[in-house]
């Protein structure tokens, strides 16, 4: 005889104190998309799959996500927008696929992630949630954090894919072994706690977006193998900019308002294929 409690509790999500619904098994695609009745929600153990905008824009669920172990995948924006989730976002070991966007927009503090993420891994899974901290399960075996726990790196430190934007460590080093910055190359944008970057030497193609990171100050030393410079807009950023010889794209307000630096070095022997208006607006050289 096999008991109904062996497969697993079912999901319930409430609106009020008699008003709910249930689902046993995989919560389905968009099954409370845009709902913004719900106010909780308890994942069941039944539950191995999280489809695609299940919770999208469910604006009105507050407090803590628990993820159970039973679950497996977190399918792309399937709790895209749900900004009324906060505290710590827990990873179970258990989850060895998240989509992009999964944990878009959300107001989560710390993310905590397990040892069975990381094997691909999609630069826009947080985008837009600014976490206060990122910790990785020692025996994760594709992903590792700085000793300040800011900075997520692929294990073998070649890959910078995310930061903690809310760090209260402000002095921020990307460690030579960098080569490759992920495609969130807005991972540091509006960040205020950063006050001062150190680039690997070894990274080429993009540089990260800086912009609205007003706290950010001293001499940055542009990478020799970048090629595109996105945005430092009314950051505090001072000394002499040099940029490499390699460099054929400056982003439109580039370095606008950047009025502490004192002179600008452009070493390419060909001028830029593309120099973004305003790049220069209100800069003291």
């Amino acid at each position: 005889v096999v008991s109904g409690e062996s497969f697993g509790t079912a999901t319930i999500v409430s609106s009020n104190a008699s008003t709910y619904d249930q689902i046993q098994g995989d919560i389905p695609q968009r099954w409370k998309y845009t709902d913004n009745s719900l106010k909780g929600l308890v994942i069941g153990t039944s539950c191995t799959i999280i489809s695609y905008q299940a919770f999208q824009l469910c604006a009105g669920l507050t407090g803590s996500l628990a993820i159970p172990d039973s679950v497996t995948a977190i399918e792309n924006y399937a709790f895209r927008g749900c900004a009324g989730l906060t505290g710590s976002l827990t990873i179970p070991n258990s989850v060895t696929t998240i989509g992009g966007y999964a944990f878009r927009d959300c107001n989560f503090s710390n993310l905590n992630i397990g040892n069975g993420f990381g094997n691909t891994f999609d630069d826009n899974t947080f985008y837009g949630t600014q976490f206060s901290e990122i910790t990785v399960d020692s025996q994760n075996p594709y992903l590792k954090t700085d000793v300040n726990n800011s900075l997520l790196f692929s294990h073998d430190l070649s890959i910078l894919w995310s930061f903690a934007k809310n760090t209260t460590h402000g002095d921020v080093v990307i460690p030579n072994s960098v080569i490759e910055i992920g495609a969130q190359y807005d991972m540091f944008q509006t960040s205020l706690s950063i006050t001062s970057i150190v680039f690997s030497e070894n990274i080429t193609g993009n540089l990260p977006d800086f912009y609205g990171c007003t706290n950010l100050a001293g001499t940055i030393t542009i990478p020799a193998g970048i090629t595109r410079i996105n945005n430092f807009t009314n950051s505090q950023i001072s000394g002499l900019m040099s940029m490499p010889a390699g460099v054929t794209y400056i982003q439109y307000s580039a370095f606008k308002n950047c009025s502490n630096i004192e002179r600008f070095e452009i070493h390419a022997t060909t001028a830029p294929s593309y120099i973004g208006g305003e790049a220069f607006l209100n800069t003291s050289p």
